[in-house]
């Protein structure tokens, strides 16, 4: 019996060792396995940024590239390498993790294999090898081209993350430990990181401003009311536009925003009320010392969003993230030195409902000084009228009991709008805010066909002005709206229609719903503190890891946006025409505009994208909605907040997974790329099904078998480079010189428009008021880098206006090698005639797109392919284009097809007579292969005759 119990404890102890040697065997079959896949995802990061690459059209993106892959074993070393050095750091640390986590070898060998996970994000190099992929979007070529080292650095970050958090376990509460020691109730300390705040917001707003294009939009106008103020101590203007006084800080002449008075006087179209706040900086520094005011205000104003956040959130950490993210982008930074009345309105706007709302214990006093602020409001624009009284209509619900304070709040608003009122009714003779409109004909202002068709959506969407493009924080206010309204029903609705205030009558306001000539998001800057607010309240609960992870991605994508709009002046204002400059100058691999709405000229493709990204909105919304709880602390197991927690979203996402330092990151990835990959495909389908695409080109077809005949391994790409669209930028000028014999200035600068690599024609409509004569008229010039680069110029006389006309179109051509930014189309006045330039158009046309086409392709060796792209060119419409016969007179006789040669050779001959070398050319060509007679001549004639 003993032996018996003996053997069967044998038998047990034998298969628990077999168990506990299968357990450690599955366990470095896995590490092993997570080793190989992050060491080569880490060797296909390094090799594609490291292997050349072909590009066969080099035409408006670099879309048809080929990647150049040699079959030698330096890849393979690469691999083997990586996976070596993953395998041996990982063994290395784990010696480390065994005593900080207190485990054994094997799991924290485990933990460690985890924690390289991220680096195997690199294996998403092999999409672009997928021909269907390829075929039915974009996706993979922008992740693997233009997004592979932002994936690097992620991947970098989070592999960082995860072994500080195996190393330090008391990391997160280290970090914690070190926020707390800031006692946010201690006053001293408060208003020591509040003064903080307020030097690092007001040297970077000044240091910023430099980087900010001019005045523009109505800037000059308001800077003329405050001239007006100071020198005439009237707002009768027209004098001041008479006598040009807006020289002192523009050049050029001004179009006239002028009202008509009740005595014919002349005022300003724009509100006084701003005006009459900066005119004290304008008569202590003029322009400079109203840009330095502005500055005090942004940072002000960004104090002021911190407070709002810090009330809400009770976390210093996120409210500090939310504070930097708002404050340093769109729409905020470019607004903090423009002169426009958002930025002083939205500081007042925030001021005012934070302490009416957030302050428990109001004094008189601050009563009084909130009530005399809020009466600011509708002097400086008249949409945020009703802004204002919805205010004041707030505090009287919140404070009706205390009616002495009411009373002290609501003297100096109802003063104010007493004001306001008699006086339009002193000037126009009508008390209503649409006198200054209805003065100069203008019946409405507001048009619900453009709030509907474009500005309701525009605003937020737009590629070009939309605030959620430049501001993508803002994408979380859905959910900060759900959660504020489980907390405060009646402050939700506030903001609902607070919002709403402001939105709608800018959305459809029909003098340019967008802004006009101004930075984007000029009339959301306002409605900053009720959106800063929502996501204080998304930030205020315990985030998901997924959610963290997204916002630091969306503080990536802020700040490389407004880092790039620093380096390039000219992106911060949009052109209006449909197509993001900011996107347009970022295209690398893809035309990146096509999967964003367009707004501002929408059509059929614009809104199927803008159904796509409402959805997404929708889809992020909910998710942040699912996955957040109200605690910070974890919930009792089996409570219902854990079944909750348990289930659905939150179980999807992994959260509870023991396997967070690499596996976490890794799904949140997948998540991304998979919305990513969505979007592209989602735009690519609505561009297919709203326009047509042409086939493959026998270029590519022949490119393609070449490259497969020496062996090579390609990744086959759009047609975007070959089939370009034209592009074409055309803006109203309107500007006038006098003939008063006036020393020669600029009439016209600008626009600072950022354009791809091609040939471009700039037309100039010149109208002419008397064609008598051969004195000049201007002197017209292409030019980039503040005219350091010339790329075209030409002298218009009077004598260049054909047939007696006095209106015509003068072209200048110019060719771009790269992308270049900051292109100006300048008109210099001579000032012998009076003239006016009507309009300006800056595009392509489908002759030039065929020429540049042709000559990128001549270049790559591809003759035949670039004579078919020459022949294109039927009849040129320009002398410019019959350069065309000189470049398909070369190819002829490259292709050895010499007839053909000789024709174009004379076709050219014939337009540039003065051409020797193409002279020698054709007469050589007429000896060899036609009129051998003529040939001669024509070499005897060119070497008798001196060159011109």
């Amino acid at each position: 019996m003993t032996e018996l119990l003996e053997g069967g404890h044998s038998e047990l102890e034998r298969l628990q060792l077999d168990q506990d040697r299968m357990k450690l065997f599955r366990n470095y079959r896995k590490n092993s396995g997570r080793f190989c896949l992050s060491g080569l995802g880490l060797a296909f990061f390094l090799h594609m940024q490291a292997s050349d690459f072909a590009t066969l059209t080099d035409a408006l993106y670099s879309s048809e590239r080929i990647w150049l892959l040699p079959s030698h074993g330096l890849f393979f070393i690469l691999v083997g390498g990586c996976i070596s050095g993953v395998a041996g750091v990982s063994f290395l640390l784990a010696l480390l993790v065994k005593r900080a986590a207190a485990c054994d070898y094997e799991k924290s060998l485990t933990l460690c294999s985890q924690a390289f996970l991220p680096f195997s994000l690199g294996c998403v190099n092999l999409l672009q090898f997928n021909t269907f992929l390829a075929s039915i979007t974009h996706f993979s070529y922008v992740i693997t081209i233009d997004l592979a080292a932002s994936i690097f650095i992620f991947s970098t970050v989070a592999v960082v993350i995860s072994y500080a958090t195996l190393l330090w376990p008391a990391l997160g509460s280290t970090i914690r430990n070190i926020s707390q020691c800031f006692n946010w109730s201690n006053k001293f300390q408060r208003r020591i990181l509040l003064g903080f705040l307020f030097i690092i917001s007001f040297t970077l707003y000044s240091l910023v401003g430099r980087y900010l294009p001019g005045l523009n939009g109505d800037e000059p106008h308001y800077l003329l009311i405050m001239q007006s103020i100071l020198n005439d101590h009237d707002l009768d203007i027209n004098n001041n536009y008479i006598n040009k006084d807006y020289n002192a800080y523009i050049a050029g002449v001004l179009d006239r925003h002028v009202t008509i008075g009740r005595d014919e006087t002349r005022y300003s179209t724009h509100p006084v009320g701003l005006a009459f706040l900066l005119a004290p900086a304008y008569y202590c520094g003029g322009y400079g010392g109203v840009v330095r005011l502005l500055n005090v205000l942004a940072a002000i104003l960004s104090v002021q969003l911190f407070l709002l956040g810090m009330v809400i959130i009770r976390r210093l950490g996120w409210s500090l993230f939310l504070w930097f993210l708002v404050s340093f982008a769109p729409p905020i930074l470019p607004y903090s030195a423009k002169v426009f009345p958002e930025l002083p309105a939205a500081l007042i706007t925030v001021f005012v409902y934070r302490v009416i709302r957030y302050q428990k214990s109001l004094t008189v006093k601050m009563v009084f000084i909130i009530g005399l602020c809020l009466s600011i409001l509708p002097w400086l624009q008249q949409r945020f009228i009703i802004l204002s009284v919805l205010l004041a209509v707030y505090f009287v619900l919140l404070h009706w009991r205390q009616w002495h304070k009411c009373l002290w709040f609501l003297m100096p608003y109802l003063f104010s709008a007493m004001s306001l009122g008699l006086f339009y009714f002193v000037l126009y003779g009508d008390p209503l805010p649409s006198a200054p409109y209805t003065s100069i004909k203008m019946h409405s202002v507001w048009s619900l066909d453009i709030l509907i068709r474009h500005g309701l959506w525009g605003l937020l969407f737009d590629q070009e002005f939309g605030l959620l493009i430049y501001a993508p924080v803002f994408l979380f206010i859905i959910s900060g709206f759900w959660f504020k309204a489980q907390k405060d029903r009646l402050g939700s609705i506030f903001v609902f229609l607070l919002i709403l205030s402001v939105y709608i009558p800018s959305a459809g306001f029909t003098l340019k719903w967008w802004g006009s000539w101004a930075p984007m998001g000029r009339y959301m800057v306002v409605l900053i503190p009720f959106l800063y607010e929502l996501v204080a309240y998304v930030l205020a609960r315990s985030l998901h890891s997924y959610l963290k992870w997204t916002l630091g991605l969306i503080l990536w994508i802020t700040m490389q946006f407004t880092i790039y709009l620093v380096q390039h002046y000219d992106l911060w204002i949009g052109a209006a025409n449909g197509r993001s400059k900011l996107l347009s100058s970022l295209s690398v691999t893809v035309d990146l505009p096509q999967y964003f709405p367009s707004l501002v000229l929408a059509d059929q493709h614009s809104y199927m994208i803008l159904a796509v990204w409402i959805v997404f909105m929708i889809a992020l919304n909910y998710g942040c909605v699912c996955s957040t709880q109200e605690e910070p602390s974890h919930p009792a197991p089996g409570s219902a907040s854990q079944a909750r927690e348990d289930s659905g979203f939150s179980r999807f996402l992994g959260e509870g997974s023991p396997d967070f330092p690499g596996h976490v990151f890794i799904r949140w990835s997948l998540l991304v790329l998979l919305t990513f990959f969505l979007l592209t495909t989602a735009g690519h389908f609505s561009q297919f099904f709203s326009h047509s695409y042409k086939s493959s080109s026998d270029f590519w077809l022949a490119a393609k078998r070449t490259l497969k005949d020496r062996g090579v391994i390609w990744s086959e790409m759009s047609h975007q480079g070959m089939d370009t669209p034209l592009l074409e930028y055309t803006y109203q000028t309107k500007r006038s010189a006098a003939g008063d014999g006036g020393s020669p200035s600029y009439l016209v600068s600008g626009p600072y428009i950022t354009l791809p690599a091609g040939l471009y024609r700039a037309v100039y409509t010149i109208k002419l008021l008397d064609n008598s004569g051969h004195q000049v008229v201007a002197h017209l010039e292409v030019c980039t880098k503040r005219g350091h680069i010339k790329l075209a110029s030409r002298t218009v006389h009077q004598s260049d206006f054909k047939n007696g006309e006095t209106q015509q179109d003068f072209s200048l051509y110019f060719q771009l090698d790269q992308p270049t930014p900051n292109i100006e189309t300048r008109v210099m006045a001579a000032h012998n005639v009076d003239f006016e330039i009507v309009t300006i158009t800056v595009g392509t046309t489908e002759a030039l797109r065929h020429k540049w086409r042709g000559r990128r392709l001549e270049r790559l060796g591809f003759y035949a392919q670039a004579l078919r792209e020459y022949q294109a060119i039927s009849i040129p419409e320009s002398p410019y284009l019959t350069i065309v016969y000189h470049d398909k007179a070369l190819l002829f006789a490259k292709l050895g097809r010499f007839n053909e040669a000789i024709e174009n050779w004379q076709l050219y001959y014939t337009h540039h007579p003065h051409d020797r070398n193409a002279a020698q050319c054709l007469g050589e060509l007429l000896i060899k292969f036609g009129d051998r007679d003529k040939g001669i001549e024509l070499l005897r004639s060119l070497h008798s005759e001196p060159p011109p």
